[in-house]
């Protein structure tokens, strides 16, 4: 089964006569995770305001990184099932004022800007 999405599709693969076992963006695996890393966000915020936004919640991204980047997929839950709503939020990151970074309806983050 596949769904396209703009520019992007997603696919999901079945296994026996059960529920689905792997989902695709593209072709990037996004369910299930075998691996995530938390890292502290706000909630979801205006565009303008993310920069000045609280750091008071904990996510989880599928990235290599210990921040999240461009394309990695995020969660709400450490099981890693629960995508995170899309939107616009506010990260920790080393060295500076933090970043400010979108994520799409599927999960996956599409830009990230320093604040």
């Amino acid at each position: 089964m596949a769904i396209s999405l703009g520019s992007s599709s997603i696919s999901a693969v079945k296994l026996g006569t059960s529920s689905v076992s792997k989902v695709y963006l593209g072709t990037n695996l996004i369910f299930p995770v075998s691996s995530i890393t938390a890292y502290s966000s706000s909630e979801d915020a205006k565009p303008s305001q993310a920069c000045s936004a609280t750091l008071n919640q904990t996510y989880y991204h599928n990235g290599s990184g210990t921040y999240p980047a461009t394309a990695d997929n995020c969660y709400s839950n450490s099981a890693g099932t629960t995508v995170l709503a899309a939107g616009t939020y506010r990260m920790a990151t080393a060295g500076i004022s933090g970043a400010k970074y979108v994520v799409g309806i599927a999960g996956a983050i599409s830009s990230i800007t320093n604040c």
